[in-house]
């Protein structure tokens, strides 16, 4: 990922923390009702499993669009892990 200011790369590095704040954002309420509906520990399990799996392609992102939608399936994650780690020893 070799950016210029001529090839438009460097205009895309916000895009990268926008994609994932967009996701995060929207996704705090679903991830609350998949929880009431499967149960906390089967979402915290698959959110995590889905972060890294996320974490792994934007390991291995070759271009700048797929690091952005990369960042984007770590967001659609992070809102369960977040929220319902946060409270979870209480629940044991």
């Amino acid at each position: 990922m070799q950016g210029s200011p001529s090839t438009g790369t460097v205009g895309h590095f916000v895009w990268i923390g926008s994609a994932y704040a967009l996701s995060v954002t929207s996704f705090v309420p679903l991830s609350g009702g998949l929880a009431q509906v499967f149960g906390r520990r089967p979402v915290v399990l698959g959110s995590l499993l889905f972060f890294a799996l996320g974490s792994a392609l934007c390991g291995a992102a070759s271009s700048m669009n797929f690091l952005i939608a990369a960042r984007t399936v770590q967001a659609l994650d992070a809102p369960a892990i977040a929220t319902l780690i946060s409270n979870f020893p209480l629940s044991l």
